[in-house]
């Protein structure tokens, strides 16, 4: 059976509880689409689908400065905007009628909301770690879409 991701306390108006949970994730990366990824232009011309972002791909390039090959964090790097849509996130599980603006008047004190959807950030993603296969399970899949490595049954030593 799948684990509950354990949500984050927060003491605001009144106690709080933050969960990132699958819904909530969902929920900030339809946000983060709206202001980040607006509809295009309608009239003359071909009909484009707009672009969409990945929740995930969001946070990463801002934690990271889009360095694909950062060995660290660094959320003093995140916008203002993408904390507040977090934070807005996490909050769904405690008051599913919350709005975005509600959750951004609810304190002032940034860096106990930065620190606290952090944490939430950290517990919702504890989890999801994938194993690295073993070096003789390890197979490559060139640009030709053919698979190489040892044959299944075969012995490679």
């Amino acid at each position: 059976m799948g684990k509950i991701v354990e949500p984050v306390e927060i003491d605001l108006d009144r106690k709080r509880l933050l969960r990132l949970d699958m819904f909530a994730l969902m929920a900030a990366e339809r946000e983060i689409n709206k202001t980040r990824c607006p509809p295009p232009p309608t009239g003359e011309g071909p009909s484009m689908t707009p672009r969409r972002l990945s929740i995930f791909n969001v946070i990463h390039d801002e934690i990271t400065s889009g360095d694909l090959h950062a060995k660290q964090e660094n959320w003093s790097n995140i916008s203002i905007e993408l904390v507040l849509i977090l934070f807005w996130a996490a909050l769904l599980a405690d008051d599913s009628k919350l709005t975005l603006e509600q959750a951004g008047h609810l304190t002032s004190d940034l860096k106990l909301v930065i620190q606290k959807t952090v944490e939430a950030v950290g517990r919702a993603f504890a989890g999801g770690e994938v194993e690295e296969p073993e070096e003789e399970e390890k197979k490559t899949i060139p640009l030709n879409g053919s698979i190489s490595g040892p044959s299944p049954g075969s012995n490679s030593d």
